[in-house]
Protein backbone atom coordinates (compact mmCIF):
# COMPACT_ATOMS: atom_id res chain seq x y z
CA UNK A 1 0.00 0.00 0.00
CA UNK A 2 1.34 3.59 -0.61
CA UNK A 3 0.36 6.68 1.85
CA UNK A 4 -2.42 9.44 1.04
CA UNK A 5 -2.61 12.81 2.89
CA UNK A 6 -6.14 13.70 4.10
CA UNK A 7 -6.70 17.34 5.10
CA UNK A 8 -8.92 18.08 8.46
CA UNK A 9 -12.24 17.38 7.41
CA UNK A 10 -11.61 15.60 3.69
CA UNK A 11 -12.00 11.69 3.42
CA UNK A 12 -10.87 8.94 0.80
CA UNK A 13 -11.85 5.31 0.04
CA UNK A 14 -9.30 2.54 0.87
CA UNK A 15 -9.51 -0.90 -0.83
CA UNK A 16 -9.07 -4.20 0.95
CA UNK A 17 -8.46 -7.16 -1.25
CA UNK A 18 -8.74 -10.47 1.33
CA UNK A 19 -7.72 -14.10 -0.75
CA UNK A 20 -9.58 -16.67 0.13
CA UNK A 21 -8.77 -20.25 -0.59
CA UNK A 22 -11.31 -23.61 -0.98
CA UNK A 23 -12.46 -24.69 2.36
CA UNK A 24 -12.32 -21.42 3.56
CA UNK A 25 -16.15 -20.64 3.84
CA UNK A 26 -18.04 -18.89 6.20
CA UNK A 27 -17.86 -15.72 7.96
CA UNK A 28 -14.37 -14.05 9.07
CA UNK A 29 -13.30 -11.20 10.91
CA UNK A 30 -10.12 -9.28 9.59
CA UNK A 31 -8.07 -5.96 11.48
CA UNK A 32 -7.17 -3.42 9.29
CA UNK A 33 -4.55 -0.95 10.81
CA UNK A 34 -3.76 2.37 9.69
CA UNK A 35 -1.05 4.49 10.82
CA UNK A 36 -1.13 7.88 10.68
CA UNK A 37 1.14 11.08 11.67
CA UNK A 38 -1.83 12.66 13.87
CA UNK A 39 -0.83 12.09 17.13
CA UNK A 40 -4.44 11.23 18.47
CA UNK A 41 -4.48 8.23 17.64
CA UNK A 42 -1.39 7.28 15.40
CA UNK A 43 -3.06 4.14 15.19
CA UNK A 44 -6.38 3.25 14.11
CA UNK A 45 -7.23 -0.27 13.86
CA UNK A 46 -11.31 -1.18 11.17
CA UNK A 47 -12.85 -4.62 11.87
CA UNK A 48 -13.93 -5.77 8.67
CA UNK A 49 -16.24 -9.20 8.27
CA UNK A 50 -16.38 -10.75 5.43
CA UNK A 51 -18.85 -13.73 4.35
CA UNK A 52 -17.28 -15.91 1.85
CA UNK A 53 -19.40 -18.65 0.01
Amino acid sequence: MGSTTIEPGESTTVTVSMLMHKGMGGQHLFEVTIKSNDPSPAVSKVSVRANYI
